[in-house]
């Protein structure tokens, strides 16, 4: 029978270490062999102190870990954002258990383990809303407040990981309204705030990211309840704050399909009358845009009636001919219009 090597050894110690959850041997081997962590799993000690629950996570012996892989070049701040094969990397495993305190730690160290660019580059917010760790959101939105905005790589914005699971429980339920509210207001203060000459607009792009967040990416462990009821929290929470965002003229000038348009003029109180950054109703828009009457320029219309009696601001013309100054023009649109307001013509 073979004897053990040292490497072997030093991995048997170190797998006792985590199994008991004995942080003093666990550091106290790897202060006495750091240069073994090179080889015997370094990166996955790494993993499996950040991959644990709040209440028993050690910071200290993270920091050690971290330290030492510093000093074997274990990739960049000694392995917290090398990814491992279930694609997460230590930091994003300790946004998955809610580890606060480590992350804070982590943050206030000389020099920092976790910046700002790492909340939008990892995604780190978009976890923590997605788990319901209001805290932790909280937290990462002071690193970095612009994150709200930001998109993983299937484009989601942070606030459609609260809409990624079915919802069962009323704390569950509570815990991620309180999410989402947190998430919204940084949003609306930063957008609405960061005009000095024009409090009362919004920015068209900040505008259509607030469209967006009604229509989170399908995902199949959502249920259709919970986007329903998920969607109804956003109308919620942003009937709170009793601003006038141009959420219609956004939908329209992205091209949003009927179902889209329909629905925002269902849940948005008035959506039809507020207008876009040029002073313009989303009627003018719907026309210009080449909306058919069939696929949404008829809701848009009944939404907000007397916008047919408004030529539009920007180019003075009546609703009938922007419909019909497409190259792509919907007669039945032109047709309707028309025969809704036709003084125009004799004028």
């Amino acid at each position: 029978m073979s004897t053990p090597t040292e490497i072997e050894l030093f991995r048997l110690r170190l797998s006792r270490g985590f199994y008991s959850w004995n942080i003093q041997n666990i550091m106290r081997t790897v202060k006495q062999h750091p240069n073994l962590l090179q080889t015997a799993g370094g990166m996955l000690a790494l993993q499996k102190a950040c991959d644990m629950d709040p209440d028993s996570v050690s910071i200290e012996l993270i920091m050690v870990l971290i330290e030492e892989g510093i000093k074997l070049n274990f990739g960049e701040r000694g392995g917290l954002r090398l990814s491992f094969k279930t694609g997460t990397c230590p930091l994003q495993l300790l946004i998955k258990r809610g580890s606060l305190q480590v992350l804070k730690g982590l943050a206030e160290a000389n020099p920092p383990f976790l910046s700002r660019e790492d909340v939008s580059k990892h995604s780190l917010l978009h976890l923590a809303a997605g788990y319901g760790h209001l805290d932790v959101v909280q937290f990462l939105i002071t690193l970095d407040p612009q994150a709200v905005s930001s998109r993983n790589k299937h484009g989601a914005l942070p606030i459609h990981m609260t809409c990624s699971s079915i919802r069962e429980s009323h704390d569950e339920l509570s815990r991620f309204r309180s999410v989402r509210e947190i998430l919204i207001e940084t949003f609306l203060t930063r957008v609405y705030f960061k005009s000095t000459h024009d409090q009362s607009r919004i920015d068209p792009q900040d505008a259509i990211t607030v469209f967006e967040w009604f229509f989170p990416t399908p995902n199949s462990r959502s249920s259709k309840d919970a986007r329903k009821d998920y969607v109804q929290d956003i109308v919620s929470i942003l009937n709170q704050f009793d601003l006038e965002i141009p959420i219609l003229p956004a939908a329209i000038k992205v091209d949003a399909p009927q179902y889209h348009i329909q629905q925002i003029i269902d849940l948005i109180r008035e959506c039809a009358e507020v207008r876009d950054e040029s002073n313009r109703l989303s009627l003018h828009l719907a026309a210009e845009q080449g909306i058919k009457w069939s696929e949404g320029l008829k809701d848009v219309l009944d939404a907000f009636v007397p916008a047919i009696y408004e030529a539009d601001v920007v180019t003075g013309l009546p609703q009938f001919a922007l419909a019909a100054a497409g190259g792509d023009s919907d007669l039945d649109g032109v047709y309707e219009l028309m025969k809704r307001f036709p003084d125009p013509i004799y004028h």
